[in-house]
């Protein structure tokens, strides 16, 4: 899962009654059989599959690794274990991914800035980080720089940092996310790097730089980026070998830290803590900067494979069992720190997101033993690269194994943590749909409050596997575990900025965290209570009348 931040809180919750959470079906005998899921989720299941995947013989899941590959097989092998049918490639578990890995290496990268007769060298590290290419392995471009605020284009909002200005040719240099004047939705959206890519692309920008902020540093410290600086980065590669969004022909020149950014502000005669400070103040400050950036970096590239997972439990309804409740969950992590001192360097992902692929397992095994199938048919997919940047779900929702037409909603699991009795949980992407009833439904149920999203500047909806979904129109839900403890001794909000702040991503995210069993049997229960509801309902979901995603994304249905 990827960064939060919990400076300055505050969680407005909805209260909600508790309802019976016993269903009553008719099973073959004509006799009426009850199935409680809140009294058959199982905790202590959940927990024994992180155990496994969490074992420092799978050495962290990395993408494209041998512990990632015996990861995919334990999840295969408990699909097989439940009698679930393969709806992987030719009849396997398994749907391959081509990934191209991308390695930025340690030679042929500099930076400087020019003006006039003057020339400034960036230092690496502590000025700047190189770029990554799709593209050529060699990048190389000097260029004018323009500073498009946040490189935003939002008619909807009466937005466009590139107001009259012209980039072509040149390198657009841009802060991070989006304003935070935006509405929430619009916020998450434009503050894609994919989406801010394609933008400079359009208006024929050459280069593109990222620029740190201060409010960056908070959420995620430039000392944490630097410890990731050789890691390799991916894309997924579509069927003419090309990187998806790699963007070959837009030059990255990587990122600059507050002080590189600050040093090239500087040579422009500009104050960049000053600019910084109005274009969150919500005003326009794009400009061009008097000045030529000149960058070179190297990569290494390599196409390699990695692996969703994915089992089909068949809907019983013979006209809705061809429609598909999708529900996911990331399998892999981030594996071994490399180049430390530490004495423990393999980030187990206890987690993030053994915990998740152990909630959806368990899950499958709920609906497999209830006395009656669901109407629509589920499909349960555990997805490669998420840490990489959503690759493996965004892979599989543009080039599905069932028909995509056929897929009525995403329930994702990411992250869940159970460190202490839970209370509520934020249900992003629920208010965006229909999907809203049932999550109220299952709350009741299960004696969870929801909760209001209380970090909507993290952009949270957009940085998991559910987007990729959203993005091809299929309305989505993502219950993140909130921060109120139903032990008054224990305050979740402090648990869970110590998880973030010392454990997250990190070797100690591991199987010695706390862990609450009562809380993962219980929002076992909620997804699984929320994907039955779907699954069983006459009608597929739908967006709400005016939804900015639905509107923006519901005509690729």
């Amino acid at each position: 899962m990827l960064r939060l931040g919990l400076t300055g809180l505050s969680l407005a919750a909805l209260i909600l009654t508790g309802c019976d959470a016993t269903v009553t079906l008719d099973s073959s005998d004509e006799s009426t059989q009850e199935f409680s899921i809140v009294d058959e989720a199982n905790g202590d299941n959940v927990r024994a599959h992180m155990t496994f995947l969490a074992q420092d013989l799978l050495e962290g899941r990395d993408t494209g690794t041998r512990g990632y590959d015996i990861a995919r097989h334990y999840v295969a092998a408990q699909y097989k274990l439940l009698g679930l049918k393969p709806a992987g490639d030719n009849g396997s578990y398994f749907q391959t991914v081509p990934l191209m890995e991308a390695r930025t290496i340690d030679s042929g990268h500099a930076m400087q800035i020019v003006r006039g007769g003057t020339t400034q060298d960036l230092t690496f590290r502590e000025d700047y980080l190189p770029g990554t290419s799709y593209g050529d392995t060699e990048q190389a471009l000097s260029a004018e720089v323009v500073f498009v605020g946040y490189g935003i284009t939002a008619p909807e909002l009466s937005h466009n940092d590139y107001d009259d200005l012209n980039v072509e040719g040149k390198i657009v240099a841009m802060l991070p996310r989006a304003p935070a004047n935006f509405p929430n939705d619009q916020r998450a959206y434009y503050s894609s790097n994919s989406v801010k890519a394609q933008n400079a692309l359009d208006r024929g920008a050459a280069g593109v730089i990222g620029l740190w902020t201060p409010e960056q540093e908070t959420v995620f410290s430039w000392d944490r980026v630097n410890e990731a600086v050789w890691d390799p980065r991916f894309r997924w590669v579509n069927a003419q070998g090309e990187a998806f969004n790699g963007f070959p022909s837009l030059a990255s020149g990587g990122v600059l830290s507050l002080e590189g950014a600050t040093k090239l502000f500087a040579m422009a005669e500009l104050d960049f803590l000053e600019r910084v400070e109005r274009a969150e103040a919500g005003e326009h400050v794009s400009t061009n900067l008097p000045v030529t950036l000149s960058f070179t970096n190297e990569s290494e590239q390599k196409i390699i494979d990695s692996y969703n997972v994915a089992a089909l439990l068949e809907g019983s309804d013979p006209d809705l069992k061809d429609e598909y409740v999708v529900v996911t969950s990331h399998l892999d992590h981030i594996g071994v720190m490399k180049d430390s001192d530490e004495e423990d360097v393999i980030r187990n992902g206890a987690y993030d997101n053994a915990a998740g692929i152990g909630v959806i397992l368990e899950m499958a095994r709920l609906i497999d033993e209830m006395p009656e199938r669901p109407r629509r048919s589920i499909l349960f997919v555990a997805v490669t690269a998420e840490e990489k940047g959503l690759i493996g779900s965004d892979y599989f929702a543009q080039n599905p194994t069932i028909p995509a037409e056929a897929i009525v909603a995403n329930v994702n699991i990411d992250m869940p943590i159970f460190l202490y009795p839970l209370g509520d949980v934020i249900p992003f992407g629920a208010d965006h749909s229909s999907l809203l009833t049932e999550v109220t439904e299952a709350g009741n149920a299960t004696g969870f409050a929801l909760a209001e999203d209380p970090f909507p500047e993290q952009t949270i909806f957009i940085r998991s596997d559910q987007f990729s979904f959203v993005k091809t129109g299929v309305p989505a839900v993502f219950l993140v575990p909130g921060m109120t403890s139903n032990d008054p001794e224990i305050n979740g909000q402090e648990q869970w900025g110590g998880f973030l702040g010392g454990h997250y991503h990190r070797p100690t995210d591991d199987l010695s965290r706390p862990y609450d069993t009562d809380s993962a049997a219980r929002y076992t229960a909620m997804n699984t209570m929320i994907t039955l509801d779907i699954a069983n309902e006459e009608t597929r979901p739908t967006w709400n009348e005016g939804d900015f995603f639905g509107d923006k994304f519901g005509a690729n249905r």
